[in-house]
């Protein structure tokens, strides 16, 4: 399919002082990805929120819809239109000033591949964010300043079996409960599970979900902690209850390689 690029303001409207941009396929019915693009300007988020609900309520747009990226805005809050873009595959809100996602927004993307916030203002990541999203390969929250995250949000080993790429670097953790290692279950020699933390604050491993780890199963997880305040690898072991698992451990090769559990922990 070869696409086609064109200004969406003379079709839909687009918010005053912001750029948008739209791509089509040769048949010229069929709107695959939006992009808009405020500049950093200094808008007034209210009406900005208005303009781009009313863009977003176009039918024929919300129908064929599959990719948006909102950018370089004033918005604290994502626009309830944006949750309402059931069809999305790949969605974009990085440079805005997020400081809270929507609950119950993200879980109508069934469809969903790639989400990416970052530099924003982000603080936590709550349980039921990404419920169902089993299509999710991608997920970038990297400069924000994320210091909590929901027990459930990855640690469900039935959920979210697709998610290949987490990062969240450049936050606020300053605890890590073990999820890396139940998402890298979904993981295989030859198609890890990334998981990027690394500029955080880490200094504590607790286990308040109360994870056991199953010997029988290895987990393909790349995990990157360096740039925190991990005073020693043990600490792991203890925090995450994987140190009682003697049967699973294998001898250290080096500090940068995790024994049985993991494939590599990066410090």
């Amino acid at each position: 399919m070869i696409k086609i690029t064109f200004a969406l303001a003379p079709l839909f409207g687009c918010p005053q002082m912001c750029s948008c941009l739209g791509h089509i396929d040769t048949n010229g019915n069929s709107t695959v990805f939006m992009s808009v693009d405020c500049g950093g300007r200094n808008l007034n988020e209210r009406t900005l929120a208005q303009e781009l609900d009313l863009l977003l309520s176009n039918d024929n747009l919300r129908e064929t819809l599959l990719g948006l990226n909102i950018t370089n805005t004033p918005l604290t809050r994502v626009p309830m239109s944006v949750c309402q873009l059931s069809n999305l595959q790949l969605l974009g809100l990085d440079n805005n000033r997020l400081v809270r996602l929507p609950d119950n927004c993200f879980t109508n993307m069934t469809g969903l591949i790639k989400l990416s916030a970052q530099n924003n203002s982000i603080t936590e990541l709550q349980d039921g964010l990404f419920d169902g999203l089993n299509s999710l390969r991608n997920l970038d929250f990297g400069y924000n300043t994320i210091a909590s995250i929901g027990l459930r949000v990855f640690s469900d080993p039935n959920d979210l079996v697709n998610l290949k790429m987490i990062s969240l670097a450049y936050n606020r953790l300053s605890s890590l409960e073990p999820w890396p290692h139940i998402r890298g279950l979904h993981g295989s020699s030859d198609s890890k599970v990334y998981i990027w933390l690394q500029f955080n604050r880490i200094w504590e491993f607790t286990n308040n979900i109360k994870w056991q780890i199953n010997c029988s199963r290895r987990s393909h997880a790349y995990l990157s902690i360096d740039y925190n305040y991990v005073r020693h690898v043990s600490d792991i072991e203890r925090g995450w209850n994987f140190a009682v698992q003697t049967g699973c451990l294998a001898s250290y090769t080096s500090m940068y390689t995790w024994p049985y559990t993991l494939d590599q922990l990066y410090i």
